[in-house]
């Protein structure tokens, strides 16, 4: 789940496929209501309702064979904390960014001329 630029980007649905899995991308009305209980989250609505307007979006994931949900937005997270629980594990993106940003820089600069390559594992989905 994502805002709807960062779905048309196509960042995470090519990120999954060069990995062989297949995304389960929303339609457009359920992009909808991710995109609304984004905005409610970041526009200081209580956290659980905002969550609640994910419930059918979540059901449609389940309902088309999602394994896990990818929260490819810094507010999805939040809205997930405070959601009571979904109902499929979730990857939480930004927690997997910084837990790599902080595994390259304690790796310390690359050899000159090297682009640095990431050999990290993705953390547990949470539930």
């Amino acid at each position: 789940m994502a805002t709807p630029g960062t779905v048309r980007s196509g960042l995470y649905t090519r990120a999954l496929g060069r990995r062989g899995l297949e995304p389960v991308v929303p339609d457009e009305g359920r992009q909808r209501l991710i995109t609304a209980a984004i905005r409610a989250g970041k526009a200081g609505a209580d956290p659980r309702e905002a969550a609640a307007v994910l419930t059918p979006v979540l059901e449609s994931l389940v309902a088309a064979g999602a394994d896990v949900v990818v929260t490819a937005c810094t507010e999805l997270p939040l809205l997930h904390h405070h959601s009571g629980g979904w109902p499929l594990p979730v990857v939480d993106s930004t927690e997997v960014l910084a837990t790599t940003t902080v595994e390259l820089a304690q790796a310390g600069p690359p050899d000159r001329g090297e682009t640095p390559c990431p050999r990290t594992t993705v953390p547990a989905p949470n539930r």
